[in-house]
């Protein structure tokens, strides 16, 4: 009689000696059925300091455990399965509850451990493993028959050894390069405060006294008398926002009135404002529907600030209008009629936005800032000449601050490069030595069964063919 194929071993070529190819579920305990859900109102009431699994990790705290050892969770439903960047399988230790987002596992001992099967599906291809569209899911079905190439067990912790020694210098690195981020942001911060407090350019001060001041500038831009307070160091003048700038807010035409809505005016919302310069939202008005509303055109060159929005917790969105458009109510105009002085004033508001939100911020969820603070806020102002100086090295720190987040994001690109590359390296047998001493994989899997045949009483052994 021909002899069949083993159930246990997926046909594979190319395998290392001593490899096998075999179903997930042979190598671990799948504990599902362990898996009890509570939703986030019932955990608010039994808040407690043990950890409660999803998906993806942690997203919360229980007052009581289902498991208690390391264990191995794979994503069920809304993991990133396709993303080679983020980590599909993770490892708990200790106290713990998992909900049914999660596939719970448990390596079996001597076949294989946590932490090998860890990094083996986190460079895993899940295509043909998951369906959904939005919300990808890996059934318990699909999971068990997931292929994994088994080494022989010594030689998995040779691998899991050398993964974990290369694996922690990569996260060294990852951690590294993840504050590169938060340093630009302060050095770009940094250098507005040092422009817009004349910092950046004292040399330049010194070496061009004889320059128009301030005081003579506003003079003679400006159509009214200007309250004007001058330094005693310098040729800057302090002044009040509402004396040099025109300023409105806008609004919103009718939305039930189609004929307001489509046209060929730029309509922009505080939503509309991300960054530094804007020259239309995602929204168009008619004229008509200009006319008829409370909305008002800014003119080129003029600054916007939002005044009225949620991301007022986090950042004051400001910017600079490329080409005339319209505003709604949560956004305010400020139009000196002077290119230059604007911009001056678009680089104060940058500079200055953690001081004027701690001082003017309103409101819970919806946060908003006091117009009338901006219009009261008093603007240190140096001359023509000195603000172009200021620009010029202001842009090009900032050019310097970009080349270096560029660098930055091919260096992250890299790294996660760097991390697929071990594990496939590892996964192919080519990142440790073979042993030719090492117990098969195949023999190895075929004693466990026949162990676990032996110790359930009462079954009757297969006969072999």
């Amino acid at each position: 009689m021909q002899s069949q194929p083993r159930q246990d071993v997926i046909e594979e070529e190319d395998l290392p000696a001593g490899w096998i190819s075999t179903k997930l579920e042979l190598c671990v305990d799948i504990l599902d059925s362990q898996r009890v859900p509570v939703n986030s109102d019932k955990r608010q009431e039994r808040l407690g300091n043990i950890p409660y699994y999803g998906a993806t990790g942690q997203v919360g705290w229980i007052d009581d455990f289902l498991f208690d050892e390391q264990l191995l969770l794979v994503g069920e439903d809304g993991a990133p399965f396709l993303d080679k960047s983020k980590t599909i399988a993770f490892l708990i230790n200790g106290k713990s509850w998992v909900n049914n987002h999660a596939h719970v596992l448990k390596a079996i001992e001597k076949v294989t451990s946590n932490t090998f099967l860890k990094h083996y599906l986190n460079q895993f291809d899940f295509r043909e493993y998951v369906n959904g569209t939005t919300r990808l899911k890996l059934t318990q079905e699909a999971l068990r028959r997931i292929a994994v190439k088994l080494p022989p067990f010594a030689e998995q912790k040779r691998i899991v050894a050398k993964l974990e020694q290369l694996l922690g210098k990569v996260e060294d690195c990852r951690e590294r390069l993840a504050k590169i981020p938060q340093i630009l942001k302060r050095f770009r911060q940094a250098v507005l405060a040092a422009a817009c407090s004349g910092r950046l350019t004292e040399d330049w001060r010194e070496e061009n006294p004889d320059v128009e001041s301030a005081e003579e500038l506003v003079k003679r831009i400006a159509h009214s008398k200007i309250a004007i307070q001058r330094s005693e160091s310098s040729n800057w003048i302090s002044i009040v926002v509402e004396d040099l700038f025109d300023s409105f807010s806008g609004g919103t035409p009718n939305k039930n009135q189609p004929q307001y809505w489509n046209g060929s005016v730029p309509w922009v919302s505080s939503g509309d404002v991300k960054s530094d310069e804007i020259e239309s939202g995602e929204l168009f008005i008619t004229e008509e529907g200009l006319k008829n509303s409370a909305t008002k055109l800014c003119s080129s060159n003029s600054v916007i600030v939002v005044v009225r929005s949620g991301i007022l917790k986090h950042t004051l969105p400001v910017a600079l209008v490329k080409n005339k458009l319209a505003i709604n109510q949560d956004i305010k105009c400020f139009d000196s009629g002077n290119r230059d002085i604007n911009y001056w004033l678009f680089l104060n508001l940058k500079a200055f936005q953690n001081q004027i939100l701690g001082l003017n911020r309103e409101g819970t969820t919806v946060q908003s800032v006091k117009s009338e603070t901006l219009k009261k806020w008093c603007l240190s102002l140096p001359p023509l000449a000195e603000q172009q100086e200021i620009v010029r090295r202001v842009e090009g720190l900032f050019r310097l601050a970009d080349r270096i987040e560029e660098r930055y994001q091919k260096a992250k690109a890299c790294v996660e490069q760097i991390t697929q590359a071990i594990l496939a390296k590892a996964f192919r047998g080519e990142l440790v030595p073979q042993d030719p001493n090492d117990e098969p994989a195949s023999v190895l899997l075929e004693r466990i069964r026949q162990e676990r045949e032996s110790s359930q009483p009462g079954k009757k052994k297969r006969r072999k063919v």
